[in-house]
């Protein structure tokens, strides 16, 4: 078992061989969620001004609620 362990690491890290790569555009948001990324996404998306306005209404809205503790999780704000 340690042996194919081993050999799926080795696989896993090794150089890709046959040269195949996606080099495709990638845009990149900051971590976390606050208006201004919700802006940014509704901005990449081309979205109507409609659709931006009722994602920001939804996000607000999501500020006013309490996470549900059913789960006893210990998530840093």
């Amino acid at each position: 078992m340690a042996t194919k362990n081993a050999e799926a690491i080795a696989a896993a890290n090794k150089k890709y061989e046959w040269g195949f790569s996606s080099d495709i555009e990638q845009d990149f948001a900051p971590k976390g969620l606050s208006e201004d990324t919700v802006r940014f996404i509704s901005a990449k998306k081309n979205e109507p001004e409609w659709m931006l306005d009722w994602r920001l209404k939804a996000y607000r809205h999501w500020l006013t609620m309490t996470a549900p503790d059913w789960a006893k999780l210990d998530i840093d704000p």
